[in-house]
């Protein structure tokens, strides 16, 4: 995280008693859980830490200079010897936004917190300023661990879906496949959200719809909207997000009909086209732009939602999103991050439609798929 400031930068962090979120999110573990009245100061090069001593021995696995505290007066005395050695950054971020999602400090933190720091900074000019766009950089900032316990939770989500869909049978309904995919987890393992199936005409509905009735019948095509959530090695939180697409085969097929085969190779073909623009040159809506305008030219109706999002310790992590230019404006107009992880999920919202969901790697050479993307409609007999 601290690679994202420059040198006339820092970035405060304030909770008490877990009221900010992002103070558990990137500092984790011990040291994210619901400490006292807590801060954390990042430079370029630096990282500290001020508790209380109650709870000292709690973040002994910090990585960084950890200051603990017996009263008000001595986290004054620790912020001015931190903005000393930091030589007083002349921009200081804090987590407040008028993104309600990216706005974690509130109020009355804010006043408390700038006071605290005019005190420390004395006669010393500073400028604050609002955090939103370091929160945005840090929830897609994933190293080479975060990448590889990332494809292990796609890898793993693909093969549940598999056992799902080999099980499933023509008469099942969608509260019954829901329930099929979450007997697949194993040990250590939940579902990152509630699972998401939609079968022939429900394939109009909107993508958040629940698991219904109805049941699965002969020449109807059923999608399922799954992922995975496990805590890795590392103490660190990972998640999957995928969608796979099926066929329940009528008597004497041995493939989909026509119009349903349509269907899948315009959604692989429109993932793939937007996956190989998946560069950190490019922004968010600019990946939509592509992949819906795909769907669009192939004769199929918009979708109600965006192409993608990024994924990590968050199913919907922070980050750019893959948008209109209408749609979260803020965050559609930023750039991909090298390294950052994004769905594709396009739909085709019509009756006996479809919709399949790959999670990418970004590159400078254009995007990775984690996994091993569906190339092939799953037949159901």
């Amino acid at each position: 995280m601290n690679k994202i400031l420059k040198e006339t930068e820092c970035w405060v962090f304030y909770s008490a008693d877990g009221t900010d979120k992002f103070f558990k999110k990137f500092f984790g573990g011990e040291v994210g859980r619901k400490l006292p009245e807590s801060f954390v100061v990042l430079s370029k090069d630096k990282t500290f830490l001020i508790t209380s001593t109650l709870d000292i021995d709690n973040v002994k696995g910090f990585n960084g200079t950890t200051l603990s505290y017996n009263s008000s007066a001595e986290i004054d005395m620790h912020l001015v010897k931190i903005f000393t050695e930091l030589k007083f950054p002349k921009e200081i971020y804090l987590n407040y936004s008028s993104i309600s999602a990216l706005d974690s400090l509130g109020y009355g933190g804010f006043i408390k917190l700038q006071k605290r720091i005019k005190e420390a900074y004395k006669s010393n000019k500073f400028k604050i300023k609002s955090g939103e766009n370091l929160i945005l950089s840090a929830g897609e900032n994933n190293t080479e661990e975060d990448i590889e316990n990332m494809r292990k939770v796609t890898v793993r989500t693909q093969e549940i879906m598999g056992q799902v869909f080999v099980a499933m049978k023509v008469g099942i309904s969608e509260k019954e496949i829901e329930q099929l995919a979450i007997s697949f987890l194993g040990e250590g393992e939940e579902a990152s959200f509630e699972p998401i199936i939609l079968i022939g005409e429900n394939l109009t509905k909107g993508g958040h719809a629940n698991p219904s009735d109805k049941k699965l019948q002969k020449g109807e095509t059923v999608y399922i909207d799954f992922g995975i959530r496990v805590i890795a090695e590392n103490g660190k939180t990972y998640c999957s997000d995928l969608q796979r697409m099926g066929y329940a085969l009528k008597d004497g097929e041995t493939k989909a009909e026509s119009g349903v085969q349509k269907v899948f190779d315009t959604l692989i073909k429109a993932i793939d086209l937007g996956r190989r623009a998946m560069k950190p040159s490019k922004k968010g809506h600019q990946i939509d732009e592509i992949v819906r305008g795909y769907v669009l030219k192939s004769g199929y109706p918009s979708y109600n939602h965006g192409t993608g999002h990024p994924v990590g310790s968050l199913v919907h992590e922070l980050g750019t999103t893959l948008a209109g230019k209408n749609k979260l404006r803020f965050t559609t107009m930023r750039k991909l991050a090298l390294n950052g992880i994004y769905t594709v999920e396009p739909r085709i919202a019509i009756k006996n439609g479809g919709s399949i969901e790959e999670m990418v790697l970004v590159t400078e050479k254009g995007g990775e798929f984690l996994g091993s993307p569906q190339k092939k409609l799953y037949l159901i007999k």
